[in-house]
């Protein structure tokens, strides 16, 4: 018999459920296993440490305890332990001193160190102190002795880690990296965020909260998620993959504006991309891509929710189109047939060809930040994450495995073995901005290449 507080209860552990419950069946307990961190034992004590969701999408731990005999509750230890698989014991963790405001370790050391103890976690930390550092970290590092990567810090710490760590994967599997048709070997090793950053977007599409203390549960259970990227290659080469957006045009340039700004911190993202909107250029581009076929549009809307194309890829310009018919007649983007039967080139004159590695959703929900700036009119649509955001005549919105952009009328300096354009392109890739060398690049989309520590927000 055991007893809970003054009570004496009974103990089932029955689908993944452990119920404590009076013997009239009056239940006081009722946790599922999967949402267990640990179980402690002392003398005839069992303590069980639990993950609690809220209404906010917020976790919180919580404790309950019981007495029993030491045999019952020495077996019950047993049993629950042996049910807690998965759970992490070994992580490498990077921590970003500068993200954000700069508070990076204290959030760490408030939040995250307690629980990683309690749950007797492994830890190697390892403190950055420069851009692209995780990435050369993860060239050589021994990832057979960790369960997991955990960063703390923003996005951009994120995407270093994802780049070094799909990096490692392609070059432990002998993958050429600078080859664009390459199809890639996913990651098997998870990795969590724990944000400290400007914008958090990343884990607040997981989670629907920025909350630290609920990412460090989330790791804490164990449980992952898959997710899609996007490779950008140029001149034979593989310039980066991309976890969350990939813009060339507008976006390219709006987030060289914001790197010239970053003494204004946060703030430069409702600020900065407004003027870069209001002197935005045109670019003559030729645009070839490939459209996902029936087999390959996702047949559920399980990840990050309710959610429609994976990736989106657009074209835009200044002169409104029929984006379903379009005809010589009736708009500059000129659809041909080409050697390949399922490849559609389109060529004009276009404001920004985008891509998204994460799908849009169809719910928009109110308490969720975003990573856009404040447009005006119908962009706000795309700041406030809604299904219709990129509805519009101006918008073509193509749902692909990849494509090729190609400028147009661009020329090309030659130095001794290098080559660089005359003018300059910029591609935003998560945040970063890329200066493009060559007139052509490619990008392409892999799914389920990397894996997530948490659960898509629902």
């Amino acid at each position: 018999m055991f007893h809970f507080g003054h009570k004496s209860v009974d103990v089932s552990l029955c689908d993944g459920v452990m119920t404590v419950a009076t013997p009239e069946n009056d239940i006081l307990v009722s946790i599922e296993i999967s949402r267990m961190l640990k179980v402690n034992i002392t003398c005839g004590n069992l303590t069980v440490y639990y993950v609690e969701k809220k209404k906010n999408k917020t976790l919180n731990m919580r404790t309950f305890s019981l007495e029993a005999d030491f045999e019952d509750i020495q077996k019950l230890y047993r049993d629950l332990d042996s049910k807690l698989k998965g759970r992490p014991k070994s992580l490498l963790v990077l921590i970003n001193p500068n993200a954000g405001k700069k508070k990076g370790i204290k959030v760490y050391k408030k939040i995250a160190d307690s629980l990683f103890q309690l749950c007797g976690v492994k830890l190697d930390i390892i403190v950055t102190n420069r851009q692209n550092e995780p990435t050369e970290i993860l060239k050589s590092y021994d990832l057979s002795k960790i369960d997991g990567i955990v960063t703390v810090g923003g996005d951009g710490l994120y995407c270093e880690c994802m780049n070094g760590l799909v990096k490692r994967v392609q070059q432990d599997n002998k993958i050429q990296l600078d080859n664009h048709n390459a199809d890639i070997v996913s990651s098997v090793l998870p990795i969590g965020i724990i944000p400290a950053g400007s914008g958090d977007v990343i884990v607040q599409y997981l989670h629907g909260t920025r909350c630290a203390r609920t990412a460090v549960l989330h790791i804490l259970l164990g449980s992952h998620v898959d997710s899609n990227i996007v490779s950008v290659h140029a001149g034979r080469h593989l310039l980066s993959y991309s976890a969350l957006v990939l813009g060339f045009g507008l976006f390219g340039d709006m987030m060289h504006d914001c790197e010239k700004f970053r003494w204004m911190g946060p703030s430069r993202y409702n600020i900065i991309p407004l003027g870069s909107m209001l002197k935005r250029r045109e670019f003559d581009v030729e645009v070839e891509y490939n459209p996902l076929t029936q087999n390959e549009k996702p047949k559920t809307a399980r990840l990050y929710g309710r959610q429609i194309s994976l990736p989106n890829g657009f074209l835009s310009q200044p002169l409104k189109l029929q984006r379903k018919q379009r005809t010589k007649s009736s708009s500059d983007l000129q659809k041909e047939s080409s050697v390949n039967e399922d490849l559609i080139k389109e060529e004009g004159r276009i404001y920004a060809v985008d891509s998204h590695a994460i799908m849009m959703k169809e719910k928009f929900r109110e308490n969720d930040a975003s990573f856009w700036s404040k447009f005006p009119d119908g962009l706000t649509k795309v700041k406030n994450e809604k299904p219709d955001c990129y509805d519009y005549k101006f918008v073509s919105k193509h749902e692909v495995s990849g494509y090729k952009v190609k400028l147009l009328n661009s020329t090309v300096n030659t130095v001794g073995n290098n080559k660089e354009l005359q003018k300059d392109y910029y591609i935003n890739c998560d945040g970063e901005c890329i200066r493009l060398k060559e007139p052509v690049f490619n990008v392409k989309l892999h799914r389920n290449a990397v894996k997530f520590f948490g659960d898509f927000a629902d």
